[in-house]
């Protein structure tokens, strides 16, 4: 694969995630350009909107859950189980 299609690709990756365009849309919207002030609510009021609207369209993923580990320790050995393993040993 060549560099542009390396490149390409990361971008349609990055295109496909939520943060990618929340995050776009933020930055487009303070560009530090001088306007009037009447532009400037317009401008912060249409990047509000299309943030709004970007969180409405997009599908959430689902959280990823942490499981903390235990630690046994015998005269021997020492081994870690996930906490989730424990209580349903139990």
């Amino acid at each position: 694969m060549n560099t542009i299609e390396t490149i390409l690709n990361w971008l349609g990756s990055r295109l496909s995630e939520r943060s990618s365009w929340l995050g776009l849309t933020a930055i487009l919207t303070s560009v530090g350009v001088t306007v009037s002030p009447d532009m400037q609510n317009i401008i912060i009021q249409m990047g509000i909107a299309i943030a709004g609207l970007v969180a409405f369209l997009t599908e959430d993923t689902a959280a990823v859950a942490v499981v903390p580990a235990t630690t046994t320790t015998t005269a021997t050995t020492t081994t870690s189980t996930p906490a989730a393993a424990v209580a349903a040993a139990k």
